[in-house]
This record gives structure tokens, sequence and C-alpha cells, in this order.
């Protein structure tokens, strides 16, 4: 689970910039 919301925030961060 904690893995699966790190890469979320990575995704949504990267999709961000």
């Amino acid at each position: 689970m904690f893995r699966f919301l790190v890469k979320a925030n990575t995704f949504s961060l990267t999709e961000r910039k």
C-alpha cells in the first residue's frame, strides 16, 4: 500500500511538471 502511494505521488509530480 505504501509503495503504491509513493508511486502515485511520483506520477502526480511528473504529470504536474
